[in-house]
């Protein structure tokens, strides 16, 4: 054995997106690294933000999902009644449809 704490699956994953080393970032999660170098922090600090832009994205698609199906609802239960919410559902939806393709 190295020594090194047995890295956790959940870091595996960013190490491959930031192509740096599994041990390199289980130096940096537990602070045994004093003085990273600067690619390799900015190479995992860019994987960390392009993970986080990745999940928003989903969530946008999944909430417009949501609205659209309840806009649908609505509409065939009573569309004359329901028009404003409608409209406003599916305008929802339209942005984060948009959010989930930029």
């Amino acid at each position: 054995s190295t020594g090194w704490p047995k890295p956790k699956r959940s870091s595996r994953a960013p190490a491959r997106r930031a192509n740096v080393s599994l041990r390199h970032i289980t130096s940096l999660y537990y602070g045994h690294a004093k003085d990273p170098k600067y690619s390799v922090a900015s190479s995992v600090l860019s994987a960390a933000e392009q993970a986080r832009i990745e999940a928003t994205r989903k969530e946008a698609a999944v909430l417009a999902s949501r609205f659209a199906v309840t806009a649908e609802g609505l509409n065939a239960k009573d569309p004359d009644f329901f028009s404003a919410e409608i409209n406003s559902l599916e305008y929802a939806a339209d942005l984060l449809r948009q959010m989930a393709r930029t």
